[in-house]
């Protein structure tokens, strides 16, 4: 049977703070002191790539009084890499339990920058999974282990309800703006006074034991006490010009638009069909970016894998996947909805996964150069907690104390790593 209802009103979230905060980034850039090379006699952290988590851990050396220099190759919230767009799912449940772990201090994070910055980047409106039933046994578990709430009850949701799938509202789920998560992070930044240096390719860099040199491919050339890498879907090629191999694949995938009808309505919902031969994993997001139009996405299950400096290529495309991915899209939003046209998406975006072999982040020191350190892999989950991941790196950087099994996180955990 199909049940129409409605999760948490999203639109009531959506206050005029978040809808009119836009930075003014040309007096955002008229107010950066760029950092020419050796302009300070206290070498800096540096920092390359500013997406989410290369923001976030900036963010968390300057809090802790740390000069440092945030380097970015395109520009603040370019669309090039995987933390752009303006919707990325929050939420505490993981069936691996230390991401659970890191859950807690990721929202109280994204709560401290709200407050900050004086505005809303987390709207609280539940996320439905859908999955087996044993898998909802394995959910319900976690949940209740760690305090949250949630439910199974389902009679106001809207989906096709079937015996074949289990069903368990995450009452804590939400949806963060990713563009003002990146621009609110990046602002806080600025404003503990931080140094930005966009346009900055990076080339190559070394370290010599005590001063790690980072060159730009146009000739640019910054000094620094310690190095920290956060280069999304550039990390693998970086990495192996210095003889460091991570399975890093880099992915190609796409957000789509679908139409709804107007009176559909429903928060976030992941679908999570891993125990059948057919095997998917699709979530939803609520209509937010697009009038009438639901955001769908799916995680892990189509693989172009490209160069992400040719991932612009039509030559480089799959005709074969992308009819696939569509038939694909069309029977599963026919098997568990009504109110979506599943006839063919309205919008079409690129985002870029770097995935681990295990799905595991890449957080650790360099194997060959004691002072540069490496955050990559974030497999396609990895916004949520970027605040939490932040605060690691910079644990890293700094030689401090983690509060994680960080054996998950190794480099040495890949074969082919020296």
């Amino acid at each position: 049977s199909v049940r129409q209802g409605k999760f948490h009103d999203f639109s009531l979230d959506l206050d005029l703070m978040t809808i009119n905060s836009c930075f003014d980034w040309k007096t955002v850039r008229s107010q950066i002191e760029l950092m020419e090379p050796n302009s300070n006699s206290k070498l800096p952290i540096i920092v390359v790539g500013a997406g989410a988590v290369g923001v976030a851990t900036a963010l968390a050396l300057r809090r802790r009084g740390e000069e440092v220099l945030l380097l970015e190759q395109f520009f603040i919230g370019h669309q090039r890499g995987s933390s752009h767009g303006p919707s990325r799912i929050i939420r505490y449940l993981y069936e691996k339990e230390r991401y659970t772990q890191m859950m807690p201090n990721a929202y109280k994070l994204w709560t401290q920058l709200e407050a900050e910055q004086n505005v809303k980047l987390n709207t609280k409106c539940g996320i439905l999974n859908i999955s087996s039933a044993s898998r909802k046994n394995i959910y319900t578990e976690i949940l209740s282990k760690n305090n949250l709430k949630f439910t199974d009850k389902i009679d106001d949701l809207p989906v096709k309800e079937s015996e074949e799938f289990g069903y368990v509202l995450e009452e804590e789920g939400g949806v963060l703006d990713a563009n003002l998560c990146v621009r609110a992070s990046f602002e806080q930044f600025l404003k503990l006074g931080g140094k930005f240096m966009d346009g900055f390719k990076l080339k190559d860099f070394e370290d010599d034991g005590t001063i790690v040199t980072v060159n730009s491919e146009d000739g640019k050339s910054v000094q620094g006490r310690k190095l920290v890498l956060a280069c999304g879907a550039w990390a693998k090629k970086i990495l192996a010009q210095t003889g460091v191999e991570i399975p890093l694949e880099i992915i190609k995938t796409e957000t789509s638009y679908w139409r709804v009808k107007p009176e559909f309505s429903a928060g976030i919902i992941d679908v999570n069909n891993q125990e059948t031969g057919d095997i998917y994993h699709y979530y939803w997001t609520p209509v937010k970016e697009y009038q009438n139009l639901i955001k769908i996405s799916y995680h892990g299950t189509y693989r172009d894998e490209v160069d992400p400096d040719e991932r612009d290529d039509p030559e480089k495309d799959s005709k074969e996947r992308a009819a696939k991915q569509l038939e694909d899209h069309q029977r599963v939003i026919e098997m568990h909805f009504e109110g979506i046209d599943s006839s063919n998406p309205v919008i079409v975006e690129p985002c870029m996964y770097t995935n681990t072999p295990d799905n595991d982040f890449v957080l650790d020191v360099h194997p060959k150069m004691k002072n540069v350190f490496i955050g990559a892999g974030f497999s396609g989950h990895g916004f949520k907690m970027s605040p939490e991941t932040g605060e690691i790196l910079a644990n890293l950087a700094l030689g401090e104390e983690i509060g994680y099994d960080m054996s998950f996180f190794s480099v040495k955990r890949f074969e082919k790593s020296p």
